[in-house]
């Protein structure tokens, strides 16, 4: 029974982290819809912009720290507009005029055009890649993954927990029932000693 109590409370903690880590993930998305924390960005790469990334499989999961300076050849990350929707993308800087940073980008007809950035969109260049996570984090952030991978868990703890304190009201006020009925009758058997001596 206590090997099940310490599994049930390492459950719990973990439920806690991912649910902490999602709602973070939603409370500190930026302008563009991305998740953001101070100078780094949170990136899933998934079917809609795998084909937009260099040497960078579907799933993974991209940090992306906030940089200034760009030279030529460089890879950067920024936010580009498909259907309507902002989404990241890379490409290697081809030049730089002016200030700014030219890019090989890919039109709505999918041609390759030069493409001038704006640096507001501009993201970064250096980044880190976790693993397939990115399948996870996008399952959490949907509808349906958030109401069955978070709140369904978070209710079952708070069920789980109302149930435990529950039974241990019943058990406290049972032994506080006890407690009384033993008090009660020590007092009339007090009683009734002093009784007998008074009769003596």
């Amino acid at each position: 029974m206590k090997v099940v109590k310490v599994l049930w409370h390492i459950l719990e903690v973990i439920i806690i982290c991912y649910v902490v880590f999602v709602t973070a993930c939603i409370l500190f998305r930026n302008g563009y819809g991305y998740t953001q924390f101070g100078s780094m960005t949170v990136v899933t790469v998934n079917d809609v912009n795998v084909n937009d990334f260099e040497n960078i499989s579907n799933g993974s999961l991209l940090l992306i720290k906030d940089s200034s300076s760009f030279k030529v050849d460089d890879e950067v990350f920024y936010y580009d507009i498909r259907d309507q929707k902002y989404i990241v993308v890379s490409d290697r800087i081809v030049n730089i005029e002016d200030g700014k940073y030219i890019v090989d980008g890919v039109n709505e007809n999918n041609e390759v055009v030069q493409v001038k950035l704006n640096s507001k969109k501009i993201i970064g260049k250096s980044y880190l890649k976790i693993g397939t996570l990115g399948y996870l984090v996008d399952l959490l952030e949907s509808r349906i993954g958030f109401l069955f991978l978070v709140i369904l868990p978070i209710f079952i703890v708070f069920l789980y927990e109302l149930v435990q304190f529950v039974i241990v009201f019943k058990e406290e006020k049972t032994s506080v029932k006890k407690i009384k009925n033993y008090t009660d009758k020590n007092t009339k058997m007090v009683d009734k000693v002093d009784n007998e001596d008074d009769i003596i």
